[in-house]
C-alpha cells in the first residue's frame, strides 16, 4: 500500500532534490502556514475582499482629499482658538501681578 507522502510528486528540482516530499510539507505550503499554525511572514491576500473593491475615480480621490484638509483646518482652528484664550488669560494674570 502506498503512503500519502509517496502519492504526491516531488517538490523543487527533481535532479537536485532526490527525496520525496512528505504530506505535511505539501499541506503547509498550500495553506501558507507552519506546522504550529503561524503565518510564514507574507501577507495573505484575500481575493474575495480585493475583488469586491471598486476603483475610485480621480474626482472621488480629490473630493476625499478636500474633505480631509477641511477637517484638519477645522481642528487646527479649534486649537488656535484654545491657545488664544489661554494666552488672553495669561496676559490678564500678568496685568494683575504687575499692578499688585
Amino acid at each position: 500500500m502506498l503512503s500519502a507522502a509517496s502519492s504526491f510528486p516531488r517538490i523543487g528540482r527533481a535532479k537536485e532534490r532526490d527525496t520525496e516530499c512528505n504530506f505535511s510539507e505539501l499541506l503547509e505550503s498550500a495553506q501558507g502556514t507552519t506546522a504550529r499554525g503561524r503565518n510564514r511572514g507574507g501577507k495573505e491576500k484575500k481575493r474575495d475582499e480585493s475583488d469586491r473593491r471598486t476603483r475610485r475615480t480621480a474626482v472621488e480621490v480629490v473630493l476625499d482629499q478636500i474633505e480631509k484638509v477641511r477637517d484638519q483646518v477645522a481642528a487646527q482652528e479649534e486649537a488656535l482658538k484654545t491657545a488664544k484664550r489661554q494666552l488672553q488669560k495669561l496676559e490678564d494674570a500678568k496685568k494683575l501681578l504687575e499692578s499688585a
